[in-house]
């Protein structure tokens, strides 16, 4: 992914003036500076520790701002990345992102990403991997696959998956 050690100390420093205490991204304008940096970063190192900055992220409008100017997108390449190099510990990193994103219905359409972790649980359970990884994958699979599934009721949807963005018909 690149050359030279890369100090997640110094690259946090480096986004301080985005992050608050506790390391969530203080602002809208923030998260979109982040997302840009986000596409620059190829060492794993880098990768996981944006991840981690959006996994502290609590803020509804901010983590629907990541995904509107790219990120749901830019998270489908780095886990076809990360599958592709078999790459477990960024793999699990990519998942409970992804399980933490208010992602809707729309969004899961807008690529294969559904698809890829679908093929990540079962390749999982076939393989033998870890169990916290076949957990996060079945488990994100298995939020997904009714959204997928399911006729497009925004109050059913609404009901078993409360986290969606659900706009009423």
């Amino acid at each position: 992914m690149g050359s030279g050690p890369i100090d997640p100390k110094e690259l946090l420093k480096g986004l301080d003036s985005f992050l608050n205490r506790d390391g969530e991204v203080k602002t809208v304008d923030g998260i979109s500076k982040i997302f840009s940096l986000m596409k620059e970063a190829r060492k794993m190192v880098s990768r996981c520790t944006y991840l981690n900055i959006l996994l502290q992220t609590q803020s509804p409008e901010i983590l629907v701002k990541f995904i509107d100017v790219g990120g749901y997108k830019l998270l489908n390449s780095w886990l076809t990345y990360s599958k592709t190099t078999n790459n477990i510990p960024l793999l699990q990193q990519i998942l409970l992102t992804l399980q933490h994103l208010p992602l809707t219905v729309d969004h899961l359409k807008q690529n294969n990403t559904a698809k890829l972790v679908k093929q990540l649980s079962k390749s999982s359970e076939d393989e033998g991997r870890g169990q916290s990884f076949l957990m996060t994958a079945s488990s994100l699979f298995s939020c997904l696959t009714p959204i997928l599934e399911l006729p497009c009721h925004s109050f059913l949807l609404h009901f078993y998956f409360p986290f969606l963005k659900i706009e009423p018909l």
